[in-house]
């Protein structure tokens, strides 16, 4: 399977967001699966140099158009702008969309109402095991 990853690229602490999505990206491909995450795609690095934010979203959404599932990670209330462009691109192309909610921001944005499978998650730890449930039921 391939799975893309949806994070908040702003809003959230560089070094914390990186350790999580590595993690994730782990868990993903220790289940023999296929994870994109644009944070460590090397074109991105090379449009965010000269700040060509359209081919930055061109690549991405391209890279979504080919996945079987989106795993969209919330961990504040305020959704970014593009995750909510990713979010369209998925169901514009009938991408389901699994959804992992931080319990302090559960059913505060109607994001959620797009969503295929919800988890909820409340620490670090507790997020990974909710991404391994929803690869067992997904796979």
């Amino acid at each position: 399977m391939n799975i893309f990853i949806s994070f908040a690229y702003t809003y959230t602490d560089k070094k914390k967001k990186k350790n999580r999505l590595q993690n994730i990206v782990s868990l993903i491909k220790n289940t023999n699966n296929y994870a994109y995450c644009n944070l460590f795609d090397k074109s991105i690095f090379k449009f965010l140099k000269t700040d060509d934010k359209n081919q930055i979203f061109k690549h991405t959404f391209n890279q979504e158009a080919k996945a079987d599932y989106i795993f969209l990670i919330i961990s504040k209330p305020k959704i970014s702008h593009g995750q909510c462009m990713e979010v369209g691109v998925a169901v514009n192309l009938d991408i389901p969309i699994i959804m992992f909610e931080q319990d302090t921001v559960k059913d505060k944005t109607y994001i959620s109402e797009f969503a295929t499978y919800k988890y909820t998650w409340n620490t670090e730890d507790n997020l990974y095991k909710q991404i391994i449930k929803a690869l067992n039921k997904i796979d």
